[in-house]
């Protein structure tokens, strides 16, 4: 009995991963969007089920070429899968929902690779991929390593594979080529005479074609609802993606201006669709866990830039961590980068010894020194006042004082602050 438990925690624990991650099948994740010709390569994909917190997805271009196998040479990595990496190119990205929320179905994740470090629109994401624009293929998958049998492929895409014409490795060994696996065999696109004939460099999901900004697996899975480029241009002429599918709102700036109490958040959005607004988190140097600031409501659809503020009252002296969470109608979140300001909050004097016995001293700003300074008891009564000029480091003799809390005052220029000390 106690072998058989053993043996259905482990199971468990493989299949629903260490930290409880959604454990994908083939067609859960849908890639809606590619470009590999440009100054950027990127992805667009869409889950058609829930990703709980620690969810990974792993992207990669590597070739499937079982039957190639003996005919690579020993500078080229062969898994025992079939899988092949020929050049430096071929590569895995690792994609986690790091948000700590449970992502709704129909997320869209937006990943971008430019050469330099790898970024999603929400979650994050490490290590890199390419898609070659003279043909390449992408894998979805989850797992160390892409494996056809047992099944851990999600999703497949082919753009040309070298001119062979789709899932056709040909028995040759080239990163730029790829047989289908058996378990994609429903879920897979194969682009290779998509653009007029030509090779599909780049495509995304048309929601005017498909009627639907929201689509069913089955309307994504349609090549009619596709359109499709052969230049770096595409789409939008700079070589963004138009699709309804992608970010929702595009955040083009987010800083922040320290004041002398306060730090004020401002940000700009290029364009928004369906923004339902904002949410400002918050954590201290040192904190793990976020706190959530406030709320500013988005403009819903917008094609002009929009500017928004939010102004937090009480940060910490040190440094001082800021994202934003992007709500959209559908309930949909993006987080933002985070940025960071260094908050100087130092009082304006000090009091030492605290507790005290018989000398209390005072430590004030050089331009401080002609302040009123003033002690109160515990029920409000000034009980000490300075009659002469202060120096920047100043004392009293408390020998008079009686035992308790009290209160010291100092202010000068219409600013007040103040301190209390223990008198033992």
């Amino acid at each position: 009995m106690k072998r058989a438990l053993l043996l259905s925690t482990i199971i468990s624990f493989f299949y629903f991963g260490l930290w409880g991650q959604t454990s994908l099948n083939p067609g859960d994740v849908v890639i809606a969007g590619y470009k590999s010709i440009g100054s950027s390569h990127q992805l667009i994909l869409i889950s058609y089920v829930e990703l709980t917190p620690n969810t990974e997805i792993q992207i990669t271009d590597q070739s499937y070429l079982p039957d190639a196998m003996s005919d690579c040479d020993s500078s080229v990595y062969i898994n025992s899968n079939g899988f092949i990496v020929s050049n430096d190119d071929d590569a895995i990205a690792t994609w986690i929902n790091s948000t700590g929320n449970t992502l709704s179905t129909g997320v869209v994740i937006h990943i971008t690779s430019t050469g330099g470090p790898i970024s999603t629109n929400v979650g994050s994401i490490s290590g890199e991929f390419g898609i070659s624009g003279n043909g390449d293929q992408i894998f979805i998958f989850q797992g160390s390593e892409p494996d056809s049998d047992p099944c851990n492929l999600i999703f497949g895409l082919t753009t040309d594979n070298n001119g062979s014409g789709g899932w056709d490795g040909g028995g040759t060994c080239t990163g730029n080529a790829s047989d289908l696996p058996p378990c994609l065999a429903a879920f897979h696109f194969n682009f290779a005479t998509a653009a007029n004939g030509n090779e599909a460099a780049n495509g995304q999901y048309n929601c005017i074609a498909g009627g639907n900004n929201n689509p069913t697996k089955n309307q994504l899975l349609d090549i009619n609802n596709w359109e499709f480029g052969t230049s770096p241009g595409d789409f939008d002429g700079n070589g963004n993606f138009t699709t309804c599918l992608s970010l929702p709102v595009e955040l083009i700036n987010f800083e922040t201006k320290p004041s002398e109490k306060s730090i004020l958040l401002v940000w700009e959005t290029a364009s928004e669709k369906n923004n339902k607004g904002f949410e400002i988190e918050w954590r201290s140097n040192g904190e793990n866990r976020w706190t959530t600031l406030g709320f500013v409501p988005g403009c819903s659809n917008s094609s002009e830039s929009k500017n928004y503020n939010f102004n937090h009252i009480s940060p910490v002296h040190g440094t001082n961590y800021y994202r934003l969470i992007q709500i959209d109608s559908n309930g949909q979140v993006t987080l933002s980068n985070i940025i960071s300001v260094t908050f100087q909050n130092k009082p304006l004097f000090y009091v030492y010894p605290n507790p005290v016995r018989s000398t209390l001293y005072f430590e004030l700003p050089d331009d401080y020194i002609d302040a009123e300074l003033i002690i109160r008891n515990p029920y409000g009564q000034v009980i000490w006042q300075n009659n002469t000029r202060l120096n920047q480091f100043s004392h009293i003799n408390l020998k008079h004082f009686e035992s308790g809390l009290y209160l010291v005052q100092i202010s000068i220029n219409g600013k007040i602050e103040t301190a209390n000390f223990l008198k033992i």
